[in-house]
């Protein structure tokens, strides 16, 4: 249960974070963002996958399809 509010914490923070912050002057910190929470969402859900004896990469594969360009478009 830890685990499904962390993801959906994270997941509004940065909803957030994108709707009130403007256009940076470098892409930067837009970019370091999103790979931070890639990587934290991704370790997540792996974790919460695992407790259905579903391999962790398997996880992490899922949740990069769907913050992924064609889903969520997070990452572009």
């Amino acid at each position: 249960m830890r685990q499904v509010a962390a993801l959906i914490l994270a997941v509004v923070v940065v909803l957030w974070v994108r709707a009130i912050g403007g256009p940076s002057a470098s892409g930067t910190a837009g970019a370091a963002l999103a790979i931070g929470f890639t990587l934290l969402g991704a370790w997540i859900f792996g974790d919460l996958l695992r407790r259905f004896r579903i391999p962790r990469l398997s996880g992490y594969i899922l949740f990069g399809v769907l913050i992924g360009p064609s889903v969520g478009d997070v990452i572009t």
